[in-house]
C-alpha cells in the first residue's frame, strides 16, 4: 500500500517537474535527482522513460549519463593547501571522497534496511488493515442482517399488534352481540312464559266453555228427545183408540158423532199440542244450530291457538313437550262434537 502511495506522489511530482522544466533534458536530470536523492532509488534508463516518456530512448541514456558524472564530480572534494604537495593534495582528496562515498554507502545501507523494516511494518499494518476492514466488512454485513432481521421483526410486531387490535375489536363486538343474545333470550323467555300461561288460561277457559255447551246441549238433547217419545206414545195411544172407536159397534149414530166431534176436537188439540211440541224441537234444533256454530267458532279459535302454539314453539325448542301434550288434549276435544254430532243425526 506504501509503495502504490509512493508511485503516486511520485508521478504527481514528475507532473510538476514538466511544468518547470519543459526541456527533456533537463526533466530527466531532474527526475534523476528526485529519484536518486529524495526517493532513494537507483534510477534506470528503462525508469526513466517509463516515468517521464518523453523523446527518443537515447534520451534517458544521456540524461543519466550526464547525471552520474555530476555526481562524481560533485563528491570529489578539492583540498587547496599552497603547503601540501600536489601528489598529497590528490591523495588527501581522493582519501576524503572514498570517506564521503563510504558514508553515502552506509547512509544507502541504512536506507535500505530502513526500507526493509518500513516494509515489513507496512506490510503487518496492512495485514492489520485488511483482517480490520474484513472484519468491519463482517460487521457490516452482520449490521445489515441485523437490521433486516429488525425491520422484519418491527413489521411482524406491527402486524401482529393490528391482527391484536382487529381480533380485540371482533372479541368487543362478539361479547356485545353474545350480551345482546342473552337479553333477547330472556325476553323471550319472560315472553314464552307469558304466552304460555296466557295460552294455558285461554286454553282453560275454552275447555270450559265448550264443557257447559256440551252440557247445554246434552240436556237440550235430551230434553228434546223426552218429549218427541211422549207425544209419539200419545200419538199412538189416539191412534188406537180411534181404531177402536171405529171399530166398536155402534151404539147410536148421534153418540158416535158426537163421540167422533169430541174426539175430532181432541184430535185438534192434540194437533195444537203436537204443532206446539214440533216448534219446542225447531227452537231446540236452532238451539243445537247455535251451538253448533259455536263449536265452530270454538274450533277456530283453537285452531287459532294452534298457529300461536306453532309460533311459540319456533321461538323455544324446549317447550315442545309441553305443547305437544296441550295439543294432544286439543285434538281430545276437537273430536267429541264429532260423536255429538252422530247422536244428533241418529236422534233426527
Amino acid at each position: 500500500m506504501e509503495d502504490f502511495i509512493n508511485e503516486n506522489k511520485l508521478i504527481a511530482e514528475i507532473d510538476q517537474l514538466r511544468t518547470q522544466f519543459p526541456e527533456t533534458q533537463d526533466l530527466y536530470r531532474e527526475v534523476c535527482t528526485l529519484l536518486f536523492f529524495r526517493y532513494g532509488i537507483t534510477p534506470t534508463a528503462n525508469k526513466l522513460y517509463q516515468l517521464v516518456r518523453k523523446g527518443s530512448m537515447s534520451a534517458p541514456a544521456d540524461a543519466l549519463s550526464k547525471f552520474w558524472s555530476n555526481l562524481r564530480d560533485k563528491s570529489r572534494v578539492r583540498i587547496e593547501h599552497p603547503d601540501l604537495p600536489e601528489p598529497l593534495k590528490i591523495a588527501t582528496a581522493d582519501l576524503v571522497a572514498t570517506i564521503w562515498n563510504t558514508a553515502q554507502e552506509e547512509a544507502h545501507g541504512s536506507l535500505a534496511s530502513y526500507r526493509v523494516v518500513s516494509d515489513e511494518a507496512v506490510l503487518a499494518a496492512q495485514t492489520a488493515q485488511d483482517s480490520v476492514v474484513k472484519s468491519l466488512e463482517i460487521a457490516e454485513l452482520d449490521k445489515q442482517h441485523l437490521s433486516e432481521e429488525l425491520s422484519r421483526a418491527l413489521e411482524l410486531n406491527l402486524n401482529l399488534q393490528q391482527q391484536l387490535t382487529a381480533a380485540n375489536t371482533i372479541k368487543s363486538g362478539l361479547e356485545l352481540q353474545i350480551l345482546d343474545v342473552k337479553v333477547n333470550a330472556s325476553s323471550q323467555q319472560v315472553r314464552l312464559k307469558e304466552l304460555t300461561q296466557d295460552f294455558t288460561q285461554e286454553l282453560e277457559k275454552q275447555r270450559h266453555a265448550l264443557q257447559l255447551a256440551e252440557e247445554r246441549f246434552r240436556i237440550s238433547e235430551t230434553r228434546a228427545l223426552l218429549e218427541i217419545d211422549r207425544e209419539r206414545v200419545q200419538s199412538a195411544k189416539l191412534q188406537k183408540e180411534i181404531e177402536q172407536a171405529r171399530l166398536s159397534s155402534s151404539e147410536s149414530n148421534n153418540r158416535h158423532q158426537d163421540e167422533l166431534r169430541r174426539l175430532q176436537l181432541s184430535m185438534g188439540e192434540y194437533r195444537q199440542q203436537i204443532g206446539s211440541l214440533q216448534g219446542s224441537l225447531e227452537a231446540i234444533t236452532q238451539s243445537r244450530d247455535s251451538s253448533y256454530k259455536e263449536l265452530e267458532a270454538l274450533r277456530i279459535r283453537m285452531e287459532e291457538l294452534q298457529a300461536s302454539l306453532a309460533f311459540v314453539k319456533s321461538e323455544s325448542d324446549g317447550r315442545l313437550q309441553q305443547l305437544s301434550e296441550i295439543r294432544n288434549s286439543e285434538k281430545t276435544v276437537a273430536t267429541k262434537p264429532t260423536r255429538k254430532n252422530r247422536k244428533s243425526d241418529l236422534a233426527s
